[in-house]
């Protein structure tokens, strides 16, 4: 879908992005993460186009030369600013008309996008009256009106309490069927739960580029997690005198196996003890984890 290539910006002596080079796939959500500084919002404006890069280059799928992408683009900056007097309907509408529909479906799109981002009951609200949350419900909107094939986000659901953030990864989960997503977030948790893809970037530099299941599985800890409907003291002595070399440590009715074992050994040593198992899965790093890990390696 769109392709960078050998991406550096400069601003005076400090270079922000340095050769970048990935594809986004079609389709898909890819979280972009990286810490304050990193140089998230700069690749998503060099994305965009709101910035030309100081040297590489930045290409769409079916578009080249000097055609304007502008129009199969969708873009949420960081912080949306309108005008405070127009109607939440009237900056849609005109975001629809700039992407070059007539002024009376343009008029229909934005009531349309505007149910779909839970503003319905808003659309005659001037923007002045509207809190942190509905502005950025509201920059969505504008985002999405035109049905782009490619859309931006910069950070969409720090203004968002957690209905708001969970309203918005079902919105970009929807999405994502028929448009390519890539948003930057520094909620990590977010990430986790609606991306397909990650790409970390690390003081302007590609520090990681992947599949979110691949990231998660390839950095497996080994350990196991057991959580049975009963305490598991008895089972634990238990594994204490037949593999003493274990790392076990337990709470209650929550276990934590430390070590490599066998699952059949594992399995056989909890139908030994009886144990009724609620939940049995190996445990894997969170994104949070993973990120410092990649970071600070």
């Amino acid at each position: 879908m769109i392709a960078v290539n050998d991406v550096r910006y400069t601003v005076g002596n400090q270079t922000l992005l340095k050769n970048l080079n990935f594809s986004l796939s079609e389709n898909k959500i890819t979280a972009l993460l990286g810490a304050n500084g990193a140089g998230k919002t700069t690749t998503l404006h060099v994305l965009a186009g709101l910035l030309s890069p100081t040297a590489g280059t930045v290409h769409v799928e079916g578009y080249g030369g000097n055609q304007d992408v502008r129009s199969v683009i969708g873009f949420l900056p960081q912080y949306p600013k309108f005008p405070e007097w127009l109607t939440v309907i009237e900056v849609v509408g005109f975001a629809a008309e700039f992407a070059g529909e007539p002024k009376h479906a343009a008029t229909q799109k934005a009531e349309i996008t505007l149910q779909e981002v839970g503003l319905a009951d808003a659309i005659h609200k001037k923007v002045s009256q509207l809190s942190g949350g509905m502005k950025q419900r509201l920059g969505v909107a504008q985002a999405i009106v035109h049905q782009p094939r490619l859309l931006m986000l910069d950070e969409p659901m720090s203004a968002l309490d957690p209905e708001g953030r969970r309203d918005m990864q079902r919105l970009l989960v929807e999405l994502s069927e028929s448009t390519t997503i890539v948003y930057s977030t520094h909620i990590l948790h977010d990430a986790e739960q609606i991306a397909n893809d990650v790409l970390m970037i690390h003081r302007g530099e590609i520090a990681l580029h992947d599949s979110l299941e691949t990231v998660l599985k390839s950095h497996s800890s080994g350990d196991w997690v057991i959580e049975a409907k009963s305490p598991l003291d008895r089972w634990e002595d238990y594994m204490r005198l037949y593999h003493p070399d274990v790392q076990i440590e337990t709470v209650g009715k929550r276990a934590v196996v430390r070590e490599q074992m066998q699952q059949r050994v594992l399995f056989q040593s909890l139908l030994d003890e009886e144990v009724v198992i609620e939940k049995m899965y190996e445990a894997r790093p969170t994104l949070d984890e993973f990120f410092d890990r990649v970071v600070n390696r």
